[in-house]
């Protein structure tokens, strides 16, 4: 009986597993769309918080300077002007003088969300009647900001979410991160999206009306919430706000990720999941059958060894497709597909040592300081505001 019930309960992880990767692949980046510049394109503010280097970040941040939407400005926001993204954004505006630039050193704080903290200041001196954030690990196509205003205009949305391409991988670590990434956090939240309706926001990208933002007096209302970005599409919906999830991808560029920074970022992650949805975090075990394969050696004797390597077997297929289809960039290196099977196995044992580490931790390591977070990633326990009341 016990095997039976295993046995299913593995099923079930491997088909899960094959459904995000259907998603995924229903939803995938589309090709470059025509604009049509008949079209009122509202103004659009895009906010990019900075703190250091990150891979690529000249050909990221060049990528939202040659958008063809012709009517956006770029704030950048980081702790100080002595910040080494400064001279790229120099650059940049050398290059491209056309395009309106405003740098703000906001300072950081300690008690407070540092995202948050930096996007409240760069509010103020926006001029959009919409606000994109992204972050600055991020790489956008040239028609990406067309896509979420016309899905702002045809659905009446007060917020887009876009999913997560994860893409660049030139070492190890940065290729499990990479399809962690694409599969698991974008199938997830696909999933959600589209077959259960569940709303679930991730903040590397987040198309937002200043309006609708503006009923919660700014971004610093979630000042005190670390998972910022799942509280401001909560807020929004119980608010009465519409959200829409229209696919329009956007990538996430890793190519030196290091083992221990994968494995810190993963932990980090889980210790949000975890406060905001305890049950659902809890069932996440059930996610991952290469950790539950382990259990089948010593439930089948003979044939367990066989069983496990078939379910790795079918896990690294499932993991190879969504590469090829959604991860890989076109100049990755051929040897990620030699790696790529070492990768599977090791990040999903990786992502089960993560697994519990939120049940004895409560403090992250994000952007120089440590923070300890209470229920629903309040801040030290503090903040627990959800708005309730209609819009």
């Amino acid at each position: 009986m016990i095997k039976v019930f295993f046995l299913s309960i593995l099923a079930v992880s491997l088909f899960t597993t094959g459904i995000y990767l259907f998603f995924t692949l229903r939803f995938r980046p589309k090709k470059n769309i025509t604009v049509d510049q008949g079209h009122y394109f509202p103004r659009v503010s895009i906010f990019k918080p900075m703190k250091n280097m990150v891979d690529d970040l000249a050909e990221n941040l060049e990528s939202y300077f040659t958008l063809n939407y012709p009517n956006y400005e770029i704030i950048f926001g980081m702790d100080t002007l002595q910040d080494a993204t400064i001279p790229f954004i120099h650059s940049l505006q050398s290059r491209f003088p056309e395009i309106p630039v405003s740098i703000i050193a906001t300072g950081h704080s300690d008690e407070q969300n540092p995202k948050i903290f930096k996007l409240a200041r760069m509010e103020s001196g926006s001029q959009g009647e919409l606000i994109w954030v992204t972050d600055a690990n991020t790489c956008v196509a040239a028609d990406t900001l067309n896509r979420l205003v016309l899905e702002y205009r045809r659905s009446s949305a007060h917020v887009i979410f876009s999913p997560i391409r994860g893409t660049g991988s030139r070492s190890l670590a940065s290729l499990m991160e990479n399809m962690s990434l694409s599969l698991f956090t974008s199938g997830n939240i696909i999933t959600a999206w589209k077959a259960f309706k569940q709303q679930i926001i991730v903040g590397k990208s987040m198309l937002i009306e200043k309006a609708a933002l503006g009923h919660f007096g700014g971004f610093s209302y979630f000042s005190e919430f670390l998972a910022e970005d799942f509280v401001i599409g909560e807020a929004f919906e119980n608010s009465g706000f519409k959200l829409s999830c229209d696919c329009t991808w956007i990538d996430n560029v890793s190519r030196s990720t290091t083992f221990r920074s994968f494995f810190l970022r993963m932990a980090r992650w889980a210790k949000l999941r975890l406060r905001l949805k305890p049950v659902f975090y809890v069932m996440e075990i059930l996610l991952n059958p290469v950790a539950l394969s382990l259990a089948l050696p010593f439930l089948l004797p003979g044939r367990g060894w066989l069983a496990l390597a078939a379910a790795w077997t079918l896990k690294i297929a499932i993991e190879l497709v969504s590469y090829i289809v959604l991860s890989r960039g076109e100049q990755e290196p051929w040897r990620n597909f030699l790696m790529l099977p070492l990768a599977v196995i090791l990040k999903d044992l990786i992502l089960l040592i993560v697994y519990f580490v939120p049940f004895f931790s409560r403090t992250i390591v994000w952007q120089g300081g440590n923070i300890t977070i209470g229920r629903r990633t309040s801040i030290g326990g503090r903040g627990e505001r959800i708005v309730l009341e209609g819009a």
